[in-house]
């Protein structure tokens, strides 16, 4: 790979990087308001888009991310298995607080 490639990659990932950074501190914001606000089932969903969001990101862009641990199909199984299990415990949370 050439200088100019290698610095039009650096450069691609240090955008993406910033870009899942902000996202993710969106996020965060847009989670602990639902929680606030006593709408836990909707954060718990939102949790799970946001692990399925996580599996495409580390599946389709090269490189290694901040959010990354092991190899590519390792990040994208754990991703996905958390956004299974999100959703699959989701109406649970909708019960919380009632009674």
């Amino acid at each position: 790979m050439n200088e100019q490639k290698r610095s039009r990659f650096s450069a691609y990932a240090a955008w993406l990087e910033r870009a899942t950074r902000i996202v993710t501190v969106l996020w965060l914001c847009v989670f602990l308001v639902l929680i606030v606000t006593n709408h836990p089932h909707r954060a718990v969903l939102l949790l799970a888009g946001f692990s399925l969001f996580y599996a495409c990101v580390r599946a389709i862009f090269p490189g290694r991310p901040w959010f990354a641990s092991r190899g590519r199909f390792f990040d994208c199984a754990l991703w996905i298995l958390v956004a299974v299990a999100c959703w699959w415990f989701a109406p649970w949370t909708a019960t919380v607080g009632v009674g």
